[in-house]
């Protein structure tokens, strides 16, 4: 937790470099790479080896971003912004506090081994706005979700003002 470059409240989510999982998952992206490229060479039609190599290459990318990326949820001037970066390649979303119904926490994990929970914003609409980088434990995870809902108590307090009937003077 950080103070942000406006003034606001910065939370970084740093890569979560969990090896055993990431090794597994490049292993199977390459093999499924390969199946892709054996099958192309054996004359299969061209979708079927552009699929596998495809479904392969996201994998490795995904991979990628968990041993490399961060995220970050910054709230400052009555807007919460979800960042993705990796190797200096941002992309983001920009919501209005105003406009934030919930801040929960998803994902699933084991007792005693490390487990995959994100900060999730469903916003009015009911769309939903997660970090891709995630947390290895559950209380982690809340504990986050609590400070990033105390840091936006100010505008979202502004909002119920702002939807409350006017009280006649």
């Amino acid at each position: 937790v950080v103070p942000s470059a406006a003034g606001g409240t910065e939370f970084q989510i740093h890569p979560a470099r969990h090896m055993p999982g990431m090794i597994g998952a490049i292993v199977f992206a390459f093999v499924f790479a390969g199946i892709g490229v054996g099958i192309g060479i054996l004359g299969a039609p061209i979708i079927f080896p552009a699929g596998f190599v495809g479904f392969g290459l996201l994998i490795l990318f995904m991979m990628i971003f968990v041993a490399f990326g961060e995220s970050r949820i910054v709230v400052e001037e009555g807007h919460v912004s979800v960042r993705n970066t990796l190797f200096g390649i941002m992309t983001g979303k920009r919501i209005p506090c105003s406009a934030v119904t919930k801040i929960g926490v998803t994902g699933q994990g084991r007792t005693g081994k490390p487990g995959h929970f994100s900060i999730t914003f469903t916003k009015s609409d009911a769309k939903t706005v997660s970090p891709f980088q995630f947390l290895t434990e559950r209380a982690q995870a809340e504990w986050l979700a609590e400070e990033v809902r105390k840091a936006m108590e100010p505008w979202r307090k502004e909002r119920h003002a702002e939807h409350s009937p006017v009280q006649p003077g």
